[in-house]
């Protein structure tokens, strides 16, 4: 499977905006009602891949990293999650807000759009999209 992910943040103090491009080989399978989708990503000065499992089911998406960044991400329409944000540099608390959850599947594609916006230890960061296309290699 192609695992392309399309992240942007709109940043709350006027800094402008960010873009984060990646495309991954990965796996996916279906169980107990659930897309699993794993995959790694390997970010630029890193010394580790970030290891990604997302789990979508019945509207709600988790997504968990481990490796050179660590986190459980949560994202609902209408719901708020906080987590534990660890990176090389420290680890930090970061909220989300998810104000939208669009899945779109078809024989050979998953699509995942998720509207939300975030804090970092209390302070609002950003309006951010995440846009992530599943698909087969075909």
């Amino acid at each position: 499977m192609l695992v392309s992910v399309l992240g942007t943040q709109t940043f709350a103090d006027g800094d402008g905006r960010e873009e984060i491009k990646t495309e991954s080989r990965g796996t996916y399978y279906q169980k107990n009602g659930a897309h699993y989708v794993l995959y790694e990503e390997h970010a630029e000065g890193a010394d580790q891949p970030i290891k990604t499992r997302l789990i979508l089911r019945g509207g709600e998406l988790r997504l968990s990293r481990s490796g050179y960044v660590c986190a459980e991400l949560f994202f609902a329409a209408g719901k708020k999650n906080q987590t534990a944000y660890r990176t090389p540099f420290g680890e930090m608390t970061l909220t989300t807000h998810t104000s939208a959850l669009e899945i779109t599947e078809s024989r050979d594609e998953l699509r995942i759009l998720v509207y939300y916006g975030t804090e970092m230890n209390g302070a609002y960061l950003a309006d951010a999209k995440l846009e992530m296309r599943i698909s087969s290699l075909i």
